[in-house]
């Protein structure tokens, strides 16, 4: 298992937001119902989890997740087009995310990008 503590960076500059990765994985995360909260001691976005009487928190974090932007494209029913140099997951006026050096992450970029994009048209609209 990898390392849960991971430098959170600004999001696509191309999309002309100033919104950081905190910022953009809480609107993914609301925009397909996922419970999360912030783990100061952790400086992460954490799902608790209390089964059996046992208490236990997750990492949320699906720019480094696979798995996680996997279930968030799912959820959300996104199409995701994995193209030569980059990766779009069509959504109004949704741009490219260049695969650079990890098209992986470029991938998971670009889910978590749409649906924040999803979760901020909701709010313009007043759902």
């Amino acid at each position: 298992m990898g390392s849960r503590y991971i430098r959170l960076r600004q999001s696509n500059p191309s999309k002309g937001s100033a919104m950081n990765d905190k910022e953009l994985l809480e609107l993914a995360a609301k925009s397909a119902d996922i419970e999360i909260e912030w783990d100061e001691a952790l400086n992460h976005w954490v799902m608790p989890n209390d089964e059996d009487g046992w208490f236990s928190i997750v990492v949320w974090n699906p720019l480094e997740n696979s798995a996680q932007a996997f279930n968030l494209a799912v959820k959300l029913r996104l199409d995701v087009l994995i193209r030569g140099i980059a990766t779009i997951v069509p959504y109004s006026d949704t741009k490219p995310v260049k695969h650079g050096e990890n098209p992986y992450a470029a991938t998971r970029r670009a889910i978590v990008q749409t649906a924040a994009d999803i979760e901020e048209a909701r709010k313009a609209e007043g759902l």
